[in-house]
């Protein structure tokens, strides 16, 4: 009996795992982020502690993945994902958005400082190519943030705000890091 009791919490450990772990990068899954984000969105309206929220986007995967097929684009994504998860601090949020896509959230973290801290991450992994079998992969990022504003009543107000800067930033050259700010200030100029 006692057994069967250590092969259902086993099986229960793993039922677990795979409803909130993305099976390939080893982050969380869209579905862990959007239960986790709430907590540190309302730990920010109570404690007015600033947070950041980061979009990445590898650029042109779709061609890695066509030129070198889905197995290539497949260890791309795990590298690239372990690169993010090595900057992230315990408290931070990191997850894979869907495709190439990840999201992160910063704790207590200026606009500034998650700018700095996204050049950073862009530039680890811009700088050296990825290393897949025998092939070399230059690989490149472009990332939107936001932080935090008053005007903010839900996360997914600043997950919007974060993938217009993102789309900026792809519009703009790729590998690159935009802000809401940037993409705010540029459509007042253009109205």
């Amino acid at each position: 009996f006692g057994i069967l009791i250590f092969r259902l919490k086993q099986s229960m450990k793993e039922v677990t795992r795979l409803s909130t772990i993305d099976s390939l990068t080893g982050l969380y899954n869209r579905r862990q982020f959007t239960l986790l984000s709430p907590i540190a969105f309302d730990n920010w309206k109570r404690l007015k502690e600033n947070i950041a929220l980061l979009t990445y986007d590898l650029d042109n995967f779709k061609l890695l993945n066509d030129t070198y097929g889905h197995p290539v684009g497949d260890v791309v994504l795990k590298l690239v994902a372990t690169k993010i998860q090595q900057c992230v601090r315990n408290k931070d949020i990191l997850a894979r958005y869907g495709g190439e896509e990840f999201v992160v959230i910063l704790s207590d973290c200026s606009l500034d400082d998650a700018k700095n801290w996204a050049e950073r991450v862009r530039g680890v992994i811009s700088k050296s190519p990825l290393t897949v079998g025998k092939l070399k992969i230059n690989v490149t990022v472009s990332i939107g943030i936001t932080e935090t504003t008053p005007a903010d009543e839900s996360l997914d107000d600043m997950v919007n705000k974060a993938d217009s800067a993102l789309y900026n930033a792809k519009n703009t050259g790729r590998n690159k890091v935009s802000s809401y700010l940037e993409v705010v200030s540029l459509n007042s100029i253009l109205v």
